[in-house]
């Protein structure tokens, strides 16, 4: 994927600001929508299978060391495949960068640019956003170490500011809309662990390849934490209508916090963290995506390939009529994108690519002997 190589904090913070920056948009709705009061049970249930699921990501990987999804790609059926692969990927990436982006301008177009057009909110964050990826090609990766600590520990403070707030009988009933919500259904809400996309294209970047495995148990422990936090604040503190209804509810959680004389606007200061998270994230997303071309195509000058990108995120973000229909690419494209493309598709890759090595493995001892 490139001629760097990260530390496991390095790795560690590329996931965690993608799980960050849908925990301030729509994930925790989402997920209270479908199971009610159950959402913080079912976070913890569906934890559980994405710590199977990496358990056997990782057992398939341990034959493929130093290699991505793309190579692996190549090795299960060509360099056709390969590039296939390597254009879902790519389109997988541009479709949520600018679902992301459209959101983040219209919110903030209503709450506080009315006036302004969409186009040109859209317009002052690319800007900045180009203006990292054509710096030196790890200069994304170190901001992003950076801002994600930053982001971790002002988002918890956000949403346990309100523990004063909480009415702990909206915990019940525990099993909300019934055990089949909460267990079977509830078990497609896996796909909140979208950020296992990056792990696919970590290994080649990583400096000791014994990171992979700490990066990919510690990205879903954590995940799953801030998930959970963030469930169980919406769940106590609002009426479930606005919880499930309103918009931005992580928002309306900003704007209840009250920390006295320290801080009198907490909902503005929280803009301000989304902005640079969503604007972090954005980064890694175009770092990714200018590399997965770069390796499909094997062009050696990238820099016309960042605008070329970032034009497309601008041309995707406008796509959207309104926010309603952000709000269904949200909730429900994004979630089954996730689970056919991340849990489905490249976990069949990765299987196919073991039994294709123990094929060729048992041929060579029957040869041998």
């Amino acid at each position: 994927m490139g001629s760097y190589k990260i530390g496991y904090f390095e790795a560690l913070c590329i996931l965690l600001i993608v799980t960050i920056s849908h925990i301030l948009l729509n994930i925790p709705k989402i997920i209270l929508e479908q199971t009610g009061s159950s959402g913080a049970l079912n976070i913890i249930y569906v934890t559980i299978l994405g710590l199977i699921f990496i358990c056997l990501l990782i057992k398939l990987y341990k034959n493929f060391q130093g290699k991505d999804i793309l190579d692996i790609s190549k090795y299960v059926f060509g360099s056709f495949f390969q590039k296939l692969i390597g254009i879902i990927f790519l389109l997988y990436m541009l479709f949520i960068s600018s679902t992301l982006l459209r959101n983040l301008a219209e919110n903030l177009k209503i709450i506080y640019f009315q006036d302004v057009p969409i186009n040109n909110i859209l317009l002052i964050f690319l800007i900045s956003i180009v203006f990292v990826n054509l710096l030196n090609p790890r200069s994304v990766i170190k901001c992003n170490s950076i801002i994600v600590p930053l982001i971790l520990i002002i988002v918890v403070i956000l949403f346990l500011g309100n523990t004063g707030n909480f009415v702990i009988e909206r915990f019940f009933p525990l099993l909300g809309y019934g055990a089949k919500e909460t267990f079977l259904y509830g078990s497609t809400n896996i796909f909140i662990f979208g950020n296992i996309i990056y792990l696919y294209f970590l290994m080649p970047i990583l400096k000791d390849m014994k990171d992979f495995n700490k990066v990919a148990y510690s990205a879903v422990i954590i995940t799953s934490i801030l998930l959970l936090v963030s469930v169980v604040s919406l769940l106590l503190m609002f009426p479930f209508v606005l919880t499930t209804q309103g918009n931005m509810p992580t928002y309306l959680v900003s704007r209840q916090i009250n920390l006295g004389q320290f801080m009198q606007r907490a909902d503005a200061f929280f803009l301000l963290i989304w902005i640079i998270t969503i604007l972090s994230y954005l980064g890694i997303a175009l770092h990714f995506i200018v590399n997965i071309f770069k390796k499909i195509t094997n062009i050696q000058d990238t820099k016309p390939m960042v605008y070329c990108f970032a034009a497309l995120i601008f041309s995707v973000a406008l796509l959207p009529r309104n926010l309603i229909e952000i709000k269904l690419l949200e909730s429900s494209v994004y979630k089954y994108i996730n689970l056919i493309l991340i849990f489905g598709l490249s976990f069949l890759i990765l299987l196919l690519a073991n039994l294709k090595l123990r094929k060729q493995k048992s041929k060579n001892i029957r040869s041998e002997s």
